[in-house]
């Protein structure tokens, strides 16, 4: 499988079925484009982006049901749903494995959790967004941004 392939095949997938062993494939360009497509952190080592793709994957896998769409608002239900769902240290470790602030509360730490899980998805669409624009501006990157 080829690196481009695969590059192709991982952005078409929704960011939690991103695995360890296929983002170790990558190099590290690839990595820091997959990462600004998942709207987190693109700078560092090799490693560092490969973990912080794993955390954010889990993280988004647990905290994602927990909202509906990016079109409403969040309920305070939404939230004290994910906060009765696990304990304070959990959330806590959540919130660090993320990179956002962890309040001192579960109803804070849960509220924090979405707010960056769906900070994420938008920072995500903005790159998507703006990369397909250039790609129609640019007869040389339509060839390389062919999603």
């Amino acid at each position: 499988m080829t690196v481009t392939f695969l590059f192709r095949e991982l952005i078409r997938k929704p960011t939690e079925e991103w695995t360890r062993e296929r983002l170790i494939l990558l190099p590290v360009v690839e990595l820091s484009d997959l990462c600004q497509l998942a709207g987190i952190r693109h700078s560092g080592t090799k490693q560092e982006l490969i973990e912080r793709l794993v955390d954010q994957t889990e993280v988004q896998r647990i905290v994602r049901p927990y909202w509906t769409t990016m079109e409403t608002e969040v309920t305070t239900s939404q939230v004290q749903l994910l906060a009765n769902a696990y304990k304070g240290r959990e959330l806590k470790a959540m919130c660090r494995r993320a990179g956002c602030f962890p309040p001192p509360s579960k109803y804070g730490m849960a509220a924090s959790l979405i707010g960056w899980s769906r900070a994420c998805i938008r920072r995500g669409r903005e790159v998507y967004y703006r990369a397909k624009e250039a790609a129609l501006n640019s007869p040389t990157r339509q060839l390389l941004l062919k999603f």
